[in-house]
């Protein structure tokens, strides 16, 4: 069994894994084909905000990142996997990842 402790993410994996959501964003963005400005008005946003989100200096709510999902077309729990794949290999780089599963199988 875990405690909370063991699963708390440290201030520097944090940071790194908002990091990547916005990178993920950003990309998710730019594949939809996009402007910062776009975007901003689609999910009536200031286009300040949608820069912080993809440079990953403030990280957006569930609900935002829904909107933002479905908007780039990015399935929510691909774009919080993927994040935290990337996270954990810049801050792990000796360790081998094990993964996480691609799809939630219903119990």
């Amino acid at each position: 069994m875990h405690s909370q402790k063991d699963e708390a993410l440290s201030p520097a994996m944090y940071q790194m894994f908002v990091f990547k959501l916005g990178e993920i964003l950003r990309q998710g963005r730019e594949t939809a084909k996009l402007t910062q400005d776009q975007a901003a008005a689609r999910m009536r946003i200031s286009n300040e905000t949608t820069s912080h989100y993809e440079r990953g200096r403030v990280k957006p709510d569930l609900t935002r990142l829904l909107i933002m999902g479905g908007r780039y077309k990015i399935n929510l729990w691909e774009i919080l996997i993927s994040a935290t794949e990337e996270t954990y290999r810049e801050l792990n780089r000796d360790a081998p990842f094990a993964g996480y599963p691609r799809e939630v199988q219903a119990t």
